[in-house]
């Protein structure tokens, strides 16, 4: 009994591998953020980058061809 209470004591302690973990959990969290906030971003960036393409479509006026 002594060396699983020993075993147990040494991988609670054991530090090995933990910012791999925390590394995950991050990506985790960024991902699921990602997975809330694109659907709301993906219109207004369509709608913005349409806008702009208006703008700049209207700002060009071609110049009258030479008789």
């Amino acid at each position: 009994m002594n060396s699983v209470s020993a075993l147990a004591i040494q991988l609670l302690r054991d530090e090995n591998g933990q910012d791999l973990i925390e590394y995950g959990l991050l990506a985790a969290i960024f991902a699921v953020a990602a997975a809330l906030l694109f659907p709301s971003l993906i219109p207004a960036m369509g709608n913005t980058y349409t806008n702009h393409a208006a703008q700049i479509d209207n700002a060009w006026v071609p110049v009258a061809p030479l008789p």
